[in-house]
């Protein structure tokens, strides 16, 4: 297992433009509530709403991709304004081009994070690939980086978190409730970059 401290990950965190994720013990505990007429209840973090709705804020995009179909995820992904979601998917990585490939994006430019076999491909092609805390081991070993949260407890928001910061752009974050600009990159840098610019203060935003 590697840290985002080495140059070389700091570099591939600074050119990530899309984050895919799976949903199921990453976006979720794991846990499904299955209900009369065949559709399925999940439990989100609103740690990880947070930060799909931040990743908005700096111009990441955000795709789900998951093996399974449901109505609540749909109605969350809706919520958040998630841009891309993929269900009932049989290959992830070809769920992943067909997004990369309209968006006119590659994987060298795609964060993404699993926690089980069904996402190792996927972990395998992209240029950050990460996963929660009590991902699988065989999972945990292929990627860069491995969470301190579990999956459904704040891994996605510490992940989309950790990128905003390596591309200098938490000041953009900070700007939006108020607060004072500073320590917003993980190079030391507090300002955004060229061409980006906070727009002001957004209190009470739904995660």
């Amino acid at each position: 297992m590697t840290t985002t401290g080495q140059p070389s990950l700091l570099n591939r965190l600074r050119r990530i433009k899309i984050i895919f994720l799976d949903v199921d013990g990453v976006l979720t505990d794991g846990s499904i509530i299955l209900i009369p007429g065949g559709d399925e209840q999940k439990v989100f973090d609103v740690k990880d709403g947070t930060g799909i709705v931040w990743a908005s804020w700096v111009g990441l995009e955000v795709g789900l991709i998951t093996g399974r179909r449901s109505q609540v995820l749909e109605e969350r992904a809706k919520e958040l304004k998630i841009g891309h979601l993929r269900q009932k998917v049989t290959d992830k990585v070809v769920a992943a081009q067909e997004i990369l490939a309209a968006r006119g994006l590659t994987f060298e430019e795609a964060a993404a994070m699993g926690d089980d076999y069904g996402d190792i491909q996927l972990l395998r092609r992209v240029a950050f690939a990460a996963c929660p805390a009590d991902a699988h081991p065989d999972v945990a070993r292929i990627c860069a980086w491995k969470s301190r949260h579990r999956g459904g407890g704040g891994a996605v928001r510490e992940l989309i978190e950790r990128i905003i910061r390596a591309q200098g752009l938490m000041p953009l974050v900070r700007a939006r409730y108020g607060l004072p600009q500073g320590g917003g990159a993980a190079t030391g840098r507090s300002s955004a970059p060229p061409g980006m610019r906070a727009t002001g203060p957004r209190r009470g935003h739904r995660a």
